[in-house]
């Protein structure tokens, strides 16, 4: 890339190279996903079913991904469409799953503050099941888009530190400059926003550890301490390819 990159020419041709093969790369996932995604979406669906009937529906989701979506498309052009999509569909799934595990948390935080079912087995037990369906949904939707997910980092990555570097090893004019400081932080912001999300599931799926640990003795019981030994060990991520899993860490590294 740093060889390219000190000739314009070989420049462009390899960043019209890079978009044709990641766009080819992300068809390619596509098509793998959509023999998994039935199997998915009916683990999805029925687990969606049990979650609505005890938590209720997620609030106002329709609404908040509308308007994510028109913020997100706002500012790209037709000409990104492709590499945006494979973006916005990983935000989207990952949205939906990180709320589904929010609802876990703020179930726990009201029987808290109410004193309610929180003695009572039947209650951790139905809890640590909805949280376990939930941990195998994950496990599941990672084993279908993590090349997905890998690709959307290398693609954003790559553009990220091309740009950066030919706009500070090459001189260039007042326009270009001005360019880049409009361009740039939109690349970032790419960025930031994949990660940001997929890592999202990680946080909220964390969640109920500090509310279990917190725990009055005279309440405790083993389904309780059952599932801060299966949070300690199910590791809730997403993943990029298998090779590396998106926390919050990630942004520090």
């Amino acid at each position: 890339m740093i060889y390219c990159s000190s000739n314009d020419f070989q420049m462009y041709q390899l960043t019209a190279m890079i978009q044709k093969a990641t766009s080819i790369l992300v068809l390619i996932q596509n098509i793998k996903l959509a023999s998994k995604w039935p199997k998915l979406m009916k683990q999805w669906c029925q687990s969606d079913l049990i979650m609505n009937r005890r938590y209720g529906y997620l609030k106002n989701f329709n609404r908040k991904m509308k308007i994510c979506l028109a913020l997100y498309f706002l500012v790209y052009t037709v000409h990104f469409f492709l590499s945006n999509f494979n973006d916005m569909f990983i935000i989207s799934l990952s949205m939906a799953l990180a709320l589904r595990f929010k609802q876990i948390r703020n179930r726990l935080e009201y029987n808290e503050r109410n004193n309610h079912k929180i003695g009572m087995s039947d209650f951790w037990l139905e809890m640590r099941r909805d949280y376990d369906r939930l941990f195998h949904i994950c496990k599941n939707l990672d084993d279908c888009i993590n090349g997905l997910i890998l690709i959307s980092f290398s693609y954003n990555m790559y553009f990220v530190i091309s740009y950066l570097y030919h706009q500070l090893m090459i001189e260039n004019n007042r326009g270009q400059i001005v360019m880049f400081y409009c361009f740039f932080p939109y690349l970032a912001l790419r960025v930031f926003a994949v990660c940001l999300y997929t890592s999202w599931i990680n946080d909220e799926s964390l969640g109920p550890v500090n509310i279990l640990n917190s725990i009055q003795s005279r309440d405790y019981n083993p389904e309780i301490g059952r599932w801060l030994v299966q949070m300690s060990f199910d590791d809730v991520t997403l993943t990029g390819g298998k090779i590396f899993k998106i926390k919050r860490s990630i942004f520090l590294s």
